[in-house]
């Protein structure tokens, strides 16, 4: 069973496993009795990325997009990290996830 959900496009196992690796670390963080959905829809333009934490502690949804499949990801997990903190939820991206992320920032 998948984990991510992809519409869309079918991806490379590189994106997949980005994608599913992201999702599990989200499991291990999120309290229990959360519920975690996250979404990559190519729209003929962009890849829309979108996370979803349900939980009465701390729900949180966030977005992102980018040409590229994987940087998408990689700011969603950044901007994820950032949300999480204001909870005192220590959720550190990865390493390739902040690089991206940043160059994304200065390229989209």
């Amino acid at each position: 069973m998948e984990q991510f959900h992809f519409k869309g496009f079918s991806p490379n196992p590189q994106t997949r496993m980005k994608a599913n690796r992201l999702y599990s670390r989200l499991l291990e963080e999120a309290p229990s009795g959360a519920t975690i959905s996250g979404v990559l829809e190519w729209d003929g333009e962009l890849y829309q990325c979108s996370i979803e934490i349900g939980s009465r502690i701390y729900p949180i949804a966030v977005s992102t997009n980018h040409r590229n499949a994987g940087i998408a990801l990689d700011k969603a997990e950044l901007t994820l990290s950032r949300k999480l903190a204001k909870f005192g939820v220590s959720f550190t991206p990865s390493e390739q996830g902040r690089a991206s992320a940043r160059v994304a920032a200065v390229t989209s």
